[in-house]
């Protein structure tokens, strides 16, 4: 039934992930573990398993450091199951993942996008905090308005995502260094349908120095933050079903979508400060002010906020 996509990289937390998928109660899926090329013994790792559900492969390049889209759509080549799920090697599903996963698609048979509650977790497992709950269902609109507004928290991990409704569309939105990919593909997965979700809390999403969020050329993901809000704009304005309240709500969206654009922009440069120091934060708000439209107060507030 599910096609469990591990694009693999990093060994730190890789067992963990490997664990908690093997631990899952509803048992009919396969593991896909696709080594990106990891200067690590992935293979060593996977070796010591001998669980017939997991299937290893090799990358011949390391897509992930092109465009972390490019890693997940190959694992997604090479899924065989009706439903998929992009993992990570740092996260962790609790065991009854699956089977929540199993009984809403039980229920909603003619959907295409999935997901549980996401709960975040630091480098060493303990609670953070719990992300915001959601409907059972909501359309489209409901759906981008919650996420453009900061009302919801999402990550890629915790979706589940029908397959060929995923190739019907030519795989994860490419957008760069994959910002917001999973978003935009998110939005055009559920723009017929709607989505489908459970509050339970069942996938942990680990906050660590060592995750994509904060690792990777700091200039790069601020230039790939406009990308997004434009694709979004366009795909906004493109939905016809403009009931009253949708209308409400489209319009609601388009305001919203350059204040999230800023919102990005500055946490972004609030990460920078954090993991490279107010120094070399410093230096590059100041070469990149032009570029940007940086202004002297929002240094001042992210030296703060540092």
């Amino acid at each position: 039934m599910f096609s469990v996509l591990l694009p693999a990289f990093k060994l730190t937390y890789l067992r963990e992930a490997i664990d908690s998928v093997l631990a899952q109660s509803f048992r009919d899926f396969e593991l896909i573990i696709v080594n990106d090329r990891s200067p690590e013994d992935i293979a060593g790792l996977v070796a010591t398993y001998s669980d017939n559900r997991i299937s290893y492969f090799e990358n011949e390049f390391n897509l992930g450091s092109k465009n972390l889209v490019y890693a997940w759509n190959r694992c997604v080549e090479l899924a065989n199951r009706e439903y998929g799920i992009i993992f990570s090697d740092d996260d962790i599903l609790h065991e009854r993942f699956l089977e929540e996963i199993s009984l809403l698609i039980a229920k909603y048979p003619a959907h295409d996008l999935f997901y549980t509650r996401p709960a975040v977790i630091d480098k060493n497992g303990a609670l953070l905090r719990l992300t915001t709950s959601s409907p059972e269902w909501e359309d489209v609109y409901d759906f981008i308005w919650h996420r453009v507004s900061g009302k919801r928290d999402l990550f890629a991990q915790n979706f589940v995502f029908r397959l060929s409704a995923l190739k019907s569309i030519g795989g994860f939105v490419d957008f760069p260094m994959a910002w917001a990919s999973d978003d935009a593909t998110w939005f055009l997965l559920s723009k017929a349908k709607g989505v489908v979700a459970s509050s339970k809390a069942l996938v942990y999403w680990r906050w660590s120095e060592i995750n994509i969020s904060n690792t990777g050329n700091f200039k790069h993901r601020l230039e790939a933050v406009k990308p997004f809000q434009e694709w979004c704009h366009n795909f906004v304005e493109g939905l016809d079903d403009l009931s009253g309240e949708h209308q409400f709500i489209k319009n609601q969206i388009l305001r919203q979508l350059p204040l999230r654009t800023v919102h990005s922009e500055q946490y972004l440069l609030s990460r920078l400060f954090r993991t490279k120091g107010s120094l070399r934060g410093i230096l590059f708000y100041i070469r990149n002010r032009n570029q940007f439209g940086f202004g002297f107060k929002g240094m001042l507030k992210l030296m703060f906020r540092a």
